[in-house]
């Protein structure tokens, strides 16, 4: 009964989900359209903005746009900003391209699981405004700008891997880095990892011991913060799976309720389909459901089935991505599972 009530839920939030977009679907010429970008949203070009923004007064849908900037103060000015950006533009607002050939790569498909619907082209800047009052969670996303702006202080490869691990940024290091290990057929293992949200929550642990704070003390600020990190990480797919799962545990242990791994795992992933009922159709998303649920139905097995396990439950969905799968990625399973079995 619970499964056929939470079924039909989803059925119904999947329906409105769908037809919202679809309503909006036929393309709008010459649209005015206000947006709200956070900052570390912005990516500064040669002779332009390219932007992501999940706030507008056309169809509060994800839209992806390239603004040009005709000078050179004010897109300094855009690019460096720290604070939320107000922009008024002006464009034709056109869904996603579907691919027109067989195996062509689907850049609508992964734009879906990263909740952008829309793009914007021919897109002209009429106005903007840099606020200088921000939200708490505007002031995140501009800590993690600032904190974005200091690795770049960095010498390569600490960079990027501080910007990537870290803050969740991809750079042109760790793109060409993710082909090679996508080569390598380890890519899949990096869904999976929660490494980064372990030793997060173990070093709150660590400083509170440490100034012999109390315990309640320490899981409020954990549950408090860890969202907050989720923010500054990026909010990837496998993170929000880290971080939640984490939460739901600390939550449960918090109001003394007992709850498995597998149950905690079913609830995540609830929580993140409604949220983006698109999240499955990364291979991102896909892997790292999929294979954090082997390792946990696996958690008494040894490291060698897992391991022949993860690569049977992997193949498919490599292949239908890539195309290609490396003869030795069963064994680099049984390798590297052990370090990234969070």
């Amino acid at each position: 009964m619970q499964a056929l009530l939470i079924s039909v839920c989803f059925f119904i939030h999947f329906s409105h989900k769908a037809n919202s977009i679809n309503t909006y679907n036929q393309s709008r010429s010459d649209t005015e359209i206000d947006l709200r970008v956070y900052p570390d949203e912005i990516k500064p070009m040669e002779d332009g903005v390219s932007i992501r923004a999940y706030t507008n007064n056309v169809n509060r849908k994800g839209l992806q746009v390239f603004i040009p900037v005709k000078t050179v103060d004010d897109l300094k000015k855009i690019s460096k900003t720290q604070k939320v950006v107000e922009f008024k533009i002006k464009g034709n607002i056109e869904p996603l391209e579907r691919p027109t050939n067989i195996n062509q790569f689907d850049f609508r498909r992964i734009m879906y699981g990263k909740a952008v619907y829309f793009k914007v082209s021919k897109a002209s800047l009429l106005e903007y405004n840099i606020l200088t009052k921000n939200s708490l969670i505007a002031k995140i996303h501009s800590w993690r700008k600032k904190l974005l702006k200091r690795c770049t202080k960095l010498e390569e490869p600490l960079q990027s891997y501080c910007m990537g691990i870290i803050l969740g940024e991809q750079t042109d290091y760790l793109k060409e880095n993710s082909t090679k290990l996508r080569n390598m057929g380890i890519i899949h293992l990096f869904c999976i990892s929660g490494l980064h949200v372990f030793y997060f929550i173990k070093l709150i642990e660590i400083v509170f011991t440490r100034f012999k704070i109390k315990r309640e003390t320490m899981e409020i600020t954990q549950i408090g913060v860890l969202p907050l990190y989720f923010i500054l990480g990026g909010g990837s797919t496998s993170l929000f799976r880290a971080v939640v799962l984490v939460l739901v545990q600390l939550i449960t242990k918090k109001i003394a309720i007992k709850i498995s791994t597998l149950d905690s795992w079913c609830l995540v992933l609830l929580v993140n389909l409604w949220l983006n009922p698109f999240v499955l159709l990364q291979m991102g998303g896909q892997l790292s459901y999929l294979l954090s649920f082997v390792l946990i139905m696996q958690q008494m097995e040894n490291s060698w089935t897992t391991g022949i396990k993860l690569f049977l439950v992997e193949l498919p969905i490599i292949l239908f991505s890539t195309y290609k799968i490396h003869l030795l990625t069963m064994v680099f399973n049984l390798i590297i599972v052990p370090i990234f079995r969070v």
